[in-house]
């Protein structure tokens, strides 16, 4: 591949997808509900929200990869149309 990538390193890369994976907690926590809405325990709510976090790091993961593979696959695209 010819060019630097968007991200210089892994670590860039986890640390996008933690951040965005703690600020999308924090918007779809139910906060008006006082922690009644789904479960009776406090336990139950953090084994709730500890697998969901892994989950989402996952999915934002899997999903800041595709968009910079396709990020890159453009840009090549358009430096080899330009010369």
């Amino acid at each position: 591949m010819c060019g630097n990538s968007i991200l210089k390193n892994k670590r860039q890369l986890y640390v996008i997808t933690v951040l965005f994976t703690i600020f999308f907690i924090l918007i779809s926590t139910p906060w008006s509900f006082g922690f009644y809405f789904y479960a009776d325990s406090m336990a139950a709510w953090v084994i709730y929200y500890a697998l969901g976090a892994i989950l989402g790091v996952y999915t934002m993961w899997a999903f800041v990869r595709a968009l910079l593979i396709l990020l890159s696959h453009e840009r090549h695209h358009i430096e080899g149309c330009n010369g």
